[in-house]
C-alpha cells in the first residue's frame, strides 16, 4: 500500500504542475496579444475590448493601411510610381501635354505560340496593370493621363519570335521584335 499512496501523491503534483504551467502560458499568450495591439506610442488604448467586433473590420483596415502606403509612395505630387519594369524603359518623347490620351498596347508571336504579357496604363495619379498569358496575339487599349511613362508593355515567349508595339493617339511610339529561346520585348509610350 505504501508504494500505491507514492504513486497517487506524484500523480497529483503532476497533475498541478501541469496546470500551473497552462496557466502561465496563457498569461504570457495574454501579455503578448495586448503588447502588439498597443499603439505606436505604447498606449493600450487600442485592445481587443475597444475595437469593434463587426466581421471584416481587419480587412478592412489593412486595406486602407495599404491605400495610405500607395498614396505615400505617390509623393507630394500625389503621382505613382510606375513600376519598376516601366521605369527603366527608355524615354520616348511622346508626352503630349494636356488632356486625356488613347493608348493601344500589342503583343503577337510569329508561330502563333503562347505569350506570356505584362501590361501597365497610367490612369490619371495610379497605374493599371496585370499579367496574362494570350494564344498568339494579345491587345489592349486604354485612356491614359499624367506624364511619361504612360503606357508599357513586356511580352516574352519560350522559344521563336515576339513583337510588341506601343501606340499613342494612333502614332507608333514602340515597336519591338526579338526571337529565341525565352524571347523578350518592352515597348513604352
Amino acid at each position: 500500500m505504501p508504494y500505491r499512496h507514492h504513486y497517487r501523491n506524484s500523480r497529483r503534483k503532476a497533475y498541478w504542475a501541469l496546470g500551473a504551467v497552462a496557466v502561465v502560458v496563457l498569461v504570457v499568450v495574454g501579455l503578448l496579444v495586448v503588447s502588439q495591439r498597443d499603439g505606436p506610442d505604447g498606449d493600450s488604448s487600442t485592445i481587443a475590448t475597444d475595437r469593434p467586433t463587426e466581421r471584416g473590420t481587419d480587412r478592412d483596415d489593412q486595406r486602407r493601411r495599404h491605400d495610405k502606403k500607395r498614396r505615400d509612395k505617390a509623393g507630394s505630387k500625389g503621382q505613382e510610381d510606375p513600376p519598376s519594369w516601366l521605369a527603366g524603359a527608355p524615354d520616348q518623347g511622346a508626352f503630349v501635354p494636356g488632356g486625356a490620351h488613347r493608348a493601344v498596347l500589342t503583343v503577337t508571336s510569329a508561330q502563333g505560340t503562347p505569350v506570356g504579357v505584362k501590361y501597365a496604363f497610367r490612369t490619371g495619379a495610379t497605374y493599371r496593370d496585370g499579367t496574362v498569358t494570350a494564344n498568339g496575339s494579345w491587345r489592349a487599349a486604354e485612356t491614359v493621363r499624367g506624364h511619361e511613362p504612360l503606357a508599357g508593355v513586356i511580352g516574352q515567349v519560350a522559344s521563336g519570335s515576339v513583337t510588341c508595339t506601343a501606340t499613342l493617339d494612333g502614332r507608333v511610339i514602340s515597336t519591338r521584335t526579338s526571337s529565341g529561346r525565352f524571347a523578350t520585348v518592352l515597348c513604352a509610350a
